[in-house]
């Protein structure tokens, strides 16, 4: 059953006498906020409390999230678990506090045990794109989608969190962001998004991103359409060589041409998607065992 977040939020408080904060280690910390675990000192639930850094750009951010959070809660709130959910905003200081993501981000799960096989990595990535779908049905472009930024729950839900560019690029990841973000010249917002699944999708898969950054061999291939040179000199540096669904899947969403590329509507029609998958159990067995790995402190990378 859902948990009723409703019955935790505290209007105007101090967040001090409600909760006890953990902050010697912090969850994970960002260009722009720290996250801490907290813990509500009456039900003894934990939380993650998300605080800004103290420059400007970081205070805008996290300002714009707590907006993007409001307008899921009014949009849709049955949609609205799916992503990591808005809990409370402590209006003098712009903390947020959020679901406790207890088993970490899909970053962690790569970097603890390396690449999926396909028939798990396709139910991961139709996941991803219905959570991607449920953010753009609510007028919301992401603009900052990674690995990093790809959670799961205590019961392995995946859910996106790191709402603080959203609906307004003013920052981006290297790697991830769209040509047309870098350039500032966007023409269709959620084709963005589109370009940094397809970079999340090769990576579940291969392994590794398919560039380092925009000026490498690897990205000039991909600009230049040369895409049997690209995956020729994957196959010869003795990497994996996917199905021809999957390549021909990565070469309409990591396409530099925005008027090219596919949309989220081209997206769901890939044959890729209609091969063997895994069930739901399958895959959350998979990603508790690569999660355990982690927990011991095991890191293939």
């Amino acid at each position: 059953m859902q948990q009723n977040y409703a019955n935790f939020i505290i209007k105007d408080a101090q967040i001090e006498r409600f909760f006890n904060t953990l902050k010697k280690e912090p969850l994970g910390s960002g260009r722009n906020s720290i996250v801490y675990l907290t813990q509500h000192r009456v039900s003894s639930v934990y939380f993650a409390l998300k605080e800004p850094r103290k420059d400007q750009l970081s205070q805008q951010s996290i300002i714009n999230e707590i907006n993007i959070f409001i307008r899921f809660w009014q949009n849709n709130n049955q949609e609205f678990p799916r992503c990591v959910p808005y809990m409370e905003k402590f209006s003098e200081t712009n903390q947020i506090l959020m679901e406790y993501m207890k088993n970490g981000s899909l970053l962690d799960i790569l970097l603890t045990s390396g690449k999926f096989a396909e028939k798990f990595a396709r139910l991961i990535a139709i996941n991803l794109y219905n959570q991607i779908g449920l953010m753009h049905r609510n007028g919301v472009v992401h603009f900052d989608l990674k690995p990093d930024n790809i959670m799961f729950n205590e019961n392995m839900m995946l859910k996106i969190c790191d709402f603080g560019f959203a609906n307004q690029p003013i920052g981006f990841t290297q790697g991830y962001a769209s040509p047309e973000q870098i350039q500032n010249k966007i023409i269709d917002a959620e084709k963005c998004d589109v370009f940094a699944y397809g970079v999340i999708l090769f990576i579940i898969v291969m392994g590794f991103p398919p560039f380092q950054n925009y000026q490498d061999n690897w990205y000039k291939m991909i600009s230049n359409q040369q895409w049997d040179q690209f995956w020729s000199k994957i196959k010869q540096n003795g990497k994996t060589d996917p199905s021809d669904q999957f390549k021909d899947l990565i070469t309409k969403v990591i396409e530099v041409d925005v008027n090219k590329r596919y949309n989220m509507q081209n997206i769901s029609t890939a044959e890729w998607f209609s091969l063997e998958k895994v069930s739901d159990q399958e895959c959350t067995m998979e990603l508790i065992k690569r999660i355990n790995l982690r927990n011991l402190g095991y890191y293939k990378y």
